[in-house]
């Protein structure tokens, strides 16, 4: 089932690597929102433990 949106048609047809680091960049600049995978190869060990914990407080154990 499809369902259609008069507003699909704002949305970005794709979006880059680039443009998805940008909006992030942006996110946090502007509005200090973090967007972030716990997976990310430039985090360190604890780096990636911080972000877990965090995440589960607020948001209880992911899935995987």
């Amino acid at each position: 089932m499809t369902i259609r949106s008069p507003l699909a048609r704002l949305l970005p047809s794709k979006t880059s690597d680039e443009d998805l680091h940008e909006i992030k960049a942006a996110g946090w600049r502007e509005q200090r929102i973090l967007v972030v995978s716990a997976d990310d190869k430039r985090l360190n060990w604890l780096e990636k433990q911080v972000i877990e914990t965090i995440a589960e407080r607020i948001y209880g154990k992911s899935g995987g």
